[in-house]
């Protein structure tokens, strides 16, 4: 189920997957700076990924909005040619 209580169609299902995927890779990033080596990195080297691990983020989250509200379109369109 979806947030609105509702089946998500595949592909906003595969942009939340790849957003929660997303999410899980910079929250594991930050937890294991040791592990990816990104320890040795400058602070504004840190602060750089990490703002572009939040566009990457963003930009899925647009891509799904995008997706849910042609969803909602399409849906008042043939409830008004139903009518």
């Amino acid at each position: 189920m979806h947030g609105q209580g509702r089946m998500c169609t595949e592909g906003e299902a595969t942009e939340v997957i790849k957003c929660w995927g997303k999410l899980i890779r910079a929250d594991f990033d930050v937890k294991n700076l040791h592990l990816t080596r990104r320890d040795a990195a400058s602070g504004e080297q840190k602060v750089v990924a990490s703002v572009e691990g939040l566009q990457g983020v963003i930009k899925g989250q647009g891509r799904a909005l995008r997706d849910q509200v042609e969803h909602a379109r399409c849906q008042a369109r043939r409830r008004h040619v139903e009518e």
